[in-house]
């Protein structure tokens, strides 16, 4: 029998630089976020937290899984 457990995934991306500009050409900021979310998915392969970096190597937010408690998983 396999036992589920609260948790609740948290990432904050902030969108204030380079990496999400060229508004003019039409889907740039998804594709950006898009990529964020699939290194994300990877990471995760490895920890349950970590930083969110932009295609251009900058950090620009983090992602974690916490516990009921606010722990994070390990």
């Amino acid at each position: 029998m396999s036992h589920t457990y609260p948790m609740e995934f948290t990432m904050k991306v902030n969108m204030d630089n380079a990496a999400f500009e060229g508004y003019d050409v039409p889907g740039q900021k998804q594709r950006e976020l898009r990529r964020i979310l699939q290194n994300v998915e990877a990471d995760m392969l490895i920890s349950n937290a970590g930083k969110c970096m932009d295609i251009n190597g900058n950090t620009v937010g983090f992602f974690k899984v916490v516990d009921e408690q606010g722990r994070e998983l390990t």
